[in-house]
């Protein structure tokens, strides 16, 4: 089909000397760029960036809506559930690129930003913070575990500065919205791929083959849930930590610490807004910064300048929120009306689900053996609650020991002893030697 129109355009091109020897004339540039155009709109590679991420399967229990790392990674997303057909433009939209049949595109066009800051220093924060950023479908079987401690990068990353390093996360963010895409799923078809992985799996009796063919096949590839609607745009993100005593200092000498995290995303980032600072009160607040990352999610991410990298965002954008449907929606008898099993085969992969997330709770070190871990029944993680004396959130703190043969009563004066006479020995050699 291209090679017809190619030739046709040559034609054009060569039927009159002038036009075809003509030195980029403004009517052969027109010509030019209408047939390019033309061509462009043909050409099924020329869709909307990301939005192939509509109808992807996603695992949950290992995915993040959240970046805190610094170092990205879409961990949660696994193997197309949908098959995408590329065939139709969003009449009156905001790009001329194609969208996949039965998605529907709302433009949300914006070059502007404006920067929101999270602090963050407990667990339940934390899942608040993550929870915000991903709508879960509440039909079908979704489990409420995701997202968790042992399997989450981001989750793991953040927990363990707020938990094992009394660390207070803090973070900095500003959105650019361009476009929404929502599937109309009942009019969407599931890839050859997944339908051969349900046609083909064992039923009826849950054994150990069976598990293993449900958590390798379907949870591996494809999760146990998809994405049914994305936001596309772009993040601009500055995440900050000190320590939770750093922390509590500032604001006791009343610092202002949300509008130094926004002064400091501003610098990082060289915005053009405009903005006052006192230098001396922003440097002593950043000495007690112990970690930061800056990240641009989307745009051209070699442009420092957020202003700049704001109008950038529309050529390539990601995904910034999106919502997600369960599989279990997926596994009926209209879908698979050849497969007299269907229904045998959603309970097993349920109860396969069940024992894929209910894994047990983390605690650091499984409490040094000196505590008993109790679930916090968030992240699938718990806290240590220690005995005999010991301490921290590990119990490998041990209690301080009374001094052997000397009653616990006596330590008191055994220090005080102990301490007036170093201060004695000092004393006594300043005073001979100098």
């Amino acid at each position: 089909m291209f090679g017809k129109y190619f030739i046709f355009v040559l034609v054009l091109l060569i039927k009159d000397p002038r036009v075809a020897y003509a030195e980029d004339t403004d009517e052969t540039s027109i010509y030019m760029k209408r047939v390019a155009s033309y061509f462009a709109s043909l050409d099924p590679l020329n869709w909307v960036p990301n939005s192939n991420k509509i109808g992807i399967g996603y695992n949950p229990l290992y995915g993040s809506p959240v970046c805190y790392t610094g170092s990205c990674q879409a961990d949660g997303f696994k193997q197309p559930l949908f098959n995408l057909k590329y065939r139709q433009q969003a009449v009156g939209s905001c790009t001329s690129q194609l969208i996949p049949e039965n998605v529907a595109l709302d433009c949300l066009p914006s070059t502007t930003w404006d920067a929101r800051t999270e602090i963050i220093s407990e667990l339940n924060e934390l899942k608040e913070s993550i929870t915000n950023k991903v709508d879960v479908s509440l039909s079908g079987q979704l489990p409420g575990i995701a997202f968790a401690y042992e399997t989450s990068v981001e989750t793991r990353y953040a927990i363990d500065n707020i938990v094992r390093k009394s660390r207070t996360l803090m973070q900095t963010t500003a959105q650019i919205s361009y476009i929404k895409l929502s599937m109309f799923e009942p009019a969407m078809q599931l890839t050859d791929q997944f339908k051969f992985v349900i046609n083909n799996m064992p039923c009826c009796n849950y054994t150990a083959d069976v598990q293993k063919y449900i958590y390798t096949y379907i949870f591996d590839y494809f999760g146990y849930a998809y994405v049914s609607t994305v936001l596309l745009g772009g993040i601009a993100q500055e995440t900050i930590l000190m320590t939770n005593e750093s922390y509590e200092k500032l604001e006791q000498k009343g610092f202002d610490v949300t509008n130094a995290l926004k002064l400091e995303f501003y610098v990082s980032l060289d915005a053009k807004q405009e903005y006052s600072y006192d230098k001396d009160k922003h440097q002593e607040f950043m000495r007690q910064v112990e970690e930061k990352h800056t990240t641009t999610l989307g745009g051209d991410t070699s442009l420092t300048s957020i202003d700049e990298w704001s109008t950038t965002v529309p050529s390539n954008p990601v995904i910034v929120k999106f919502s997600i449907g369960s599989i279990f929606d997926l596994l009926t008898s209209t879908r698979f009306s050849n497969d007299t099993l269907i229904h045998n085969k959603s309970a097993l992969i349920s109860q396969a689900l069940n024992n894929y997330v209910n894994r047990s709770v983390y605690c650091y070190s499984n409490c040094t053996n000196h505590g008993a871990c109790q679930s916090e029944s968030i992240f699938r993680t718990g806290s240590c609650s220690c005995t005999e004396g010991y301490t921290t959130y590990d119990c490998s703190v041990a209690p301080i020991k009374a001094v052997p043969n000397m009653p616990a009563h006596a330590n008191t004066h055994f220090y005080d002893k102990t301490l007036f006479f170093t201060v004695f020995y000092i004393l006594t050699y300043i005073l001979i030697f100098n």
